[in-house]
C-alpha cells in the first residue's frame, strides 16, 4: 500500500495533541522543506493542570517523519525564539 503523506502529516498533528486537555488550535498550515511536504501547527492546552503553548513542524522526507517542536508555558515563548529554532533545522 503506498504511503499517503498527507494522512501521515495529519496523523502527526493529531497524535501530538494526545495527553493534552482543553486543546485549542491557533493554526495549522501546509509547509515544505527542500520540496518535501510538511505541516506547521500551534495549539494551547493543559498538561497536568498547566497551561501550555505548543508549536511544531512535521515533515516527511526520505521515507522518514521529522518533527521539531517547542513547548512552554502559555504566552511565554518569544516569537523570535520559535523562528530561530525552526530555521535551524535542515535536511542533510
Amino acid at each position: 500500500v503506498p504511503f499517503d503523506a498527507q494522512r501521515g502529516l495529519e496523523g502527526g498533528v493529531e497524535g501530538t495533541t494526545k495527553g493534552y486537555t482543553d486543546v485549542d488550535f491557533k493554526y495549522e498550515k501546509d509547509i515544505e522543506i527542500d520540496g518535501n511536504p510538511g505541516k506547521e501547527f500551534r495549539f494551547t492546552g493543559k498538561q497536568s493542570g498547566t497551561h501550555i503553548e505548543y508549536v511544531s513542524r512535521v515533515y516527511i522526507a526520505r521515507d522518514r517523519i521529522y518533527q521539531i517542536s517547542i513547548t512552554g508555558m502559555k504566552g511565554k515563548i518569544a516569537e523570535k525564539t520559535i523562528k530561530t529554532f525552526f530555521n535551524s533545522f535542515e535536511l542533510i
